[in-house]
C-alpha cells in the first residue's frame, strides 16, 4: 500500500523537521508551505530564520507542472542554493519526492531539515535525484523504483 501523508509527516526523530509541499489547485493556485512549530524551533535554534525565509521566497517562484505538483528540478535548485548556508550552521536540507501508484497516482513532495549534530550521516530514503538510474535509488537496488520514460522522473510502485 502507499505511504499516507500523515505517516510522512509523523517523523518523531529529534533534530529532523519536514516542510510539506502541497500540490497546486486545478486553477494553478498554490498553497504555500507552512512550517510546523517543530520545524520553526529547529530553524530558530540554529539561527537560520532569515535563511529559511529566503528559501520560502525561492519556493514561491517555483512553477507547477501540468499535473499540479511542484516542478522537482526547480525545487531542487532552490534547495541546493540554500544548502551551503544551512550546512554552515549545522543543518542539512534535502528535497524528497515519492510517487505511489496503487490505483490512483499520488505524489508526495517535501523538504527535510536535519540537525547534523543529531544525525551527521542522515540520508533520506526518498531524496530526489534526477539522475538516479532505474533500480538504483541512492545506490541500493530496489525493483519498485521506476523511471518515467517521458519525463525521466523516478516513481515508486507499491506492487
Amino acid at each position: 500500500s502507499c505511504v499516507k501523508t500523515n505517516e510522512l509527516l509523523a517523523i518523531y526523530m529529534p533534530g529532523v523537521g519536514l516542510l510539506k509541499l502541497f500540490p497546486f489547485s486545478t486553477k494553478g493556485v498554490r498553497q504555500l508551505p507552512v512550517a510546523s512549530e517543530r520545524l520553526r524551533n529547529l530553524i530558530m535554534a540554529r539561527g537560520l530564520t532569515a535563511d529559511f525565509e529566503e528559501l520560502l521566497i525561492g519556493l514561491s517562484a517555483v512553477q507547477a507542472r501540468r499535473n499540479g505538483f511542484w516542478n522537482p528540478h526547480e525545487v531542487e535548485d532552490v534547495v541546493k542554493r540554500a544548502s551551503a548556508r544551512f550546512a554552515a550552521r549545522g543543518m542539512a536540507v534535502h528535497f524528497c519526492q515519492l510517487l505511489c501508484i496503487p490505483t490512483v497516482e499520488r505524489l508526495f513532495q517535501w523538504i527535510e531539515f536535519v540537525n547534523l549534530n543529531d544525525f551527521p550521516a542522515y540520508e533520506p530514503q526518498y531524496r530526489y535525484k534526477a539522475d538516479t538510474p532505474v533500480g538504483d535509488p541512492g545506490g541500493k537496488s530496489d525493483p519498485k523504483i521506476r523511471v518515467d520514460s517521458v519525463s525521466g522522473e523516478r516513481y515508486f510502485t507499491s506492487w
